[in-house]
């Protein structure tokens, strides 16, 4: 039976080394496999691959094995370079180290290997990938100071198949120390550090050498801002509105502070909320984000058992919006998208007790707002919201169905101790099927007549077009949705006669007339009229994607 093959990707590391070295001790046929993915600057200063190559070429040699160079510095540049380079355009901080070991260590070099006829691939990632019902699940490294899970979070099911971490159940002294053993010549080098495949460098310029500079201005935003008071996190039309959010706290030296209810650092959320993490401190926050145990918690309720409602939690993860109005210019700058939010150093203003943050980038304007001391309220967040596309569940079993939440520890910074926080996985507003359960105050709520779906309202996604059932007849309508504030109008239904249904589908078209905002909990959704009164309840339910429009029926004026 002829030996499994595996193509090793040799960085010329000690990790990818030792890496080689253990399967070819397992019994694989091994290919050693350089990747050179940047041409730019190669030299001593950034990358320099000359060097890399050398010390594999040295290690294939003590462990028997061959090497095969390849070149993906086109498909590095087009697929993560690229988007690394827009990103700070945006004025978004990226990790081009999560988009390069997808894209190229385990898609250009996967799909390169498969032609050598490999059965696996391996890279020295502290990391490491099992089996199980099925599936493959992503596992964290035994060395929790050195695992690399979280650079390997997006990989696909395909891509874990083929996937080995040799030394992901190793501490780095035992790596070292077998590499030394075994006469590597990369046991004693340093760890590697800075972007992926281009090194360790000087971020700020190294941009100015990839970006054009822009003369702008940086204003400071005080503490004292108005926008920062009590009243400035709970939208108006849900159900705490202009109930007072804690003042953050002052947190611990440095910007590695660990995610609290008072200190979650302030991030550039993407646009659409899909999940929102929170976090406790001492003192967990109520749905109005008020500290347990207050007696002024809504209903008389204990604040801890009252779940934040998806708009209580849009609010608390919302950042900060400033204008040049908000604050005084203090200095100037060479273009917003050389900076992030958090960035302390290269500012070039000095005279302060304290030293300058910068709460946010504006690359439109070109202008860069910051405020004085690490305990600044426009650095903290009492929530986060994640985009439902950079959620990605490396154990499939774990996925958790929307609106659910859950108990996770989390880091949101590399190598930050982990921290306990709930993960509130949202129901969207828009695409989702939501039942009618209630006609408050109302008509009850009749069966459907036969062949009618049940009473219903779906808004669409991508549209402000509205449908659903009565119970009766289909309708559709227009739909305005601002904060917690939404309205239907033009609204217009068919004209069947049912005997069954017909009181209750007239109650239910009369009350989403009137209807000026929503509140919305988990699964729950309600629908309010102008004074802020429920009129109607749903709850979501899975129906897949509602039908298209042209499966409607010709509807007429109501």
């Amino acid at each position: 039976m002829s030996k499994k093959t595996v193509v090793v990707g040799l960085s010329g590391g000690v990790d990818s080394s030792v890496a080689a070295l253990l399967l070819k001790q397992q019994g694989w046929n091994v290919i050693g496999l350089f990747m050179k993915n940047w041409e730019d600057d190669d030299d001593d200063e950034y990358c320099s691959s000359r060097q890399d190559l050398i010390d594999v070429m040295s290690v294939a040699d003590t462990i028997g094995i061959d090497v095969e160079v390849v070149n993906f510095a086109q498909e590095y540049r087009e697929r993560v370079f690229a988007e690394f380079l827009r990103e700070y355009q945006a004025g978004r901080t990226p990790n081009p180290d999560i988009l390069c070991n997808s894209e190229i260590k385990f898609k250009a070099f996967l799909d390169h290997a498969l032609t050598l006829g490999a059965d696996k691939i391996a890279t020295g990632h502290y990391a490491g990938v099992r089996e199980f019902d099925g599936k493959f699940q992503l596992l964290k490294a035994e060395d929790g100071t050195k695992d690399q899970s979280y650079f390997l979070c997006q990989l696909s099911q395909e891509q874990l198949r083929y996937a080995l971490f040799p030394v992901g159940a190793l501490l780095k002294p035992e790596v070292r120390r077998i590499a030394a053993e075994q006469g590597l010549a990369t046991a004693k080098r340093k760890d590697s550090q800075g972007i992926c495949f281009v090194g360790k460098i000087d971020l700020p310029a190294f941009l100015q050498q990839k970006l054009a500079s822009k003369r702008g201005n940086v204003h400071e935003i005080l503490p004292t801002w108005p926008k920062y008071g009590p009243k400035a996190r709970i939208p108006a039309g849900t159900p705490d509105a202009g109930q007072a959010i804690p003042a953050p706290a002052s947190p611990a030296a440095g910007h590695s502070a660990p995610m609290s209810s008072a200190n979650t650092p302030a991030a550039n959320t993407p646009a659409g909320i899909g999940q929102t993490v929170t976090s406790p401190a001492s003192k967990p926050i109520s749905a109005a984000g008020r500290p347990d145990g207050d007696p002024h918690s809504p209903g008389g309720q204990h604040a801890a058992d009252v779940p934040p409602t998806t708009e209580q939690l849009a609010a608390l993860a919302a950042p900060w919006r400033y204008t040049v109005r908000d604050g005084k210019k203090i200095g100037e700058h060479g273009g917003a998208h050389f900076y992030t939010i958090g960035q302390r150093k290269g500012l070039g203003i000095g005279g302060r007790k304290e030293s300058l943050f910068i709460l946010a980038t504006d690359t439109v304007q070109n202008v860069i707002y910051v405020g004085e001391g690490d305990s600044h309220p426009g650095l903290w967040r009492q929530a986060l919201h994640i985009a439902p596309r950079e959620i990605h569940w490396v154990n499939p079993a774990r996925t958790m169905p929307a609106g659910h939440s859950a108990r996770f520890s989390v880091r949101i910074r590399y190598r930050q101790p982990l921290q306990e926080a709930t993960l509130n996985a949202s129901v969207p507003l828009r695409q989702t099927y939501w039942k009618l359960i209630e006609l408050v105050d109302g008509a009850d709520l009749a069966a459907p007549a036969d062949g009618a779906d049940a009473a219903h309202l779906v808004l669409a996604r991508d549209s402000d077009r509205a449908m659903g059932s009565g119970g009766c007849n289909r309708f559709a309508a227009r739909y305005q949705v601002d904060g917690g504030q939404l309205r239907f109008d033009a609204l217009v239904s068919g004209l069947r006669l049912c005997l069954q249904g017909g009181t209750s589908e007239l109650a239910y078209l009369e009350r989403l007339d009137a209807v000026r905002a929503y509140w919305q909990q988990g699964r729950s959704l309600e629908l309010r009229d102008r004074a802020g009164k429920p009129v109607l309840r749903f709850v979501a339910e899975e129906r897949g994607e509602p039908p298209p429009d042209d499966d409607e029926p010709p509807l007429q004026p109501s």
